[in-house]
């Protein structure tokens, strides 16, 4: 994967706008989701939701 490439211990990505956090092979995988609960474009909603990350010697991820 591209994040072993550049050896990342953290990836952030969206375009699902679904939130999610796992966190496989030492590497964290966060979706913060969508603020507006907006998916794809469509009317119909989803769940509100941001991500707040606290880097400092450890990460902290609240979703």
């Amino acid at each position: 994967s591209i994040a072993r490439r550049v050896n990342a211990n953290v990836v952030i990505h969206g375009h699902t706008h679904l939130p999610r956090f796992l966190y496989e092979d030492g590497i964290y995988i966060i979706n913060p989701g969508s603020a507006t609960g907006v998916k794809s474009g469509e009317i119909k909603e989803t769940i509100k939701s941001i991500s707040i990350l606290e880097i400092s010697e450890s990460l902290k991820v609240r979703l």
